[in-house]
């Protein structure tokens, strides 16, 4: 009964990205071939550890193709494709457009950037039949989503930590893909997870059920002002 299989950290785990990554391919594949959706998120990865000498472009061109939803951090990109932060970090539209193309390029067909307190950044595949599958399996409107771009700002916070909130972020992303939201609705919804994640100590006691969060948005929750451009 399951609709998508989500994979997190590859770089933490070493016969994920040895051989190229093809016991990570091979698991996307296999869940793909089963009718799931396949998601996966990355984490940071230490310079100095077998993992920071990776391949990293040649293994994401290698598993993407595999892949639905991509949806590392911005950092983590930067750092597995060479490049360095522009300016102060901050990101720039171009910069998105163009790391997020790549990924496209690559394979993915739904490219979700996490920005930190920048907000979340979407992209999505124009193919049409690499994403009616995923319509489809998750009853998403698929000219809504072919082709799209968006940004969600972060929603004000009474910030406490931000252990766990990426990983919120994206578990809110996915609650929303079930609930075959359109895609400016489900970065909201997502980064209104990610809010209530940062405002306990750990990374899920402070996230109420969605009726809750609904609310919150429905009074008019504020979103912090973004510094993406787009």
């Amino acid at each position: 009964g399951a609709k998508i299989l989500h994979f997190g950290y590859p770089p933490i785990m070493r016969m994920m990205y040895v051989d190229g990554g093809e016991q990570l391919r091979g698991i996307m594949a296999r869940a793909r071939r089963a009718g799931l959706v396949t998601s996966l998120d990355m984490c940071g990865v230490d310079p100095a550890s077998q993992a920071g000498r990776v391949d990293w472009p040649g293994l994401l061109g290698r598993v993407l193709p595999e892949v639905d939803l991509f949806a590392p951090s911005l950092d983590e990109l930067r750092f597995m494709l060479g490049r360095s932060a522009s300016g102060e970090g901050v990101a720039t539209a171009s910069e998105l457009r163009e790391i997020s193309g790549a990924m496209l390029e690559m394979g993915a067909a739904i490219v979700v950037l996490k920005l930190g307190d920048q907000g979340l950044y979407l992209r999505v595949t124009d193919d049409e039949t690499k994403l009616a599958r995923i319509a489809e399996r998750l009853g998403l409107s698929l000219p809504a989503w072919l082709a799209c771009e968006h940004h969600a700002p972060c929603f004000a916070a009474e910030y406490v930590s931000a252990n766990g909130a990426g990983d919120s972020t994206i578990a809110g992303l996915l609650a929303a893909l079930l609930r075959g939201e359109p895609p400016e609705v489900a970065l909201r919804s997502a980064t209104a997870v990610g809010a209530c994640s940062v405002e306990a100590p750990d990374a899920t006691s402070g996230i109420p059920r969605w009726e809750e969060i609904e609310s919150r948005l429905r009074s008019g929750w504020r979103q912090l002002p973004s510094r993406v451009g787009l």
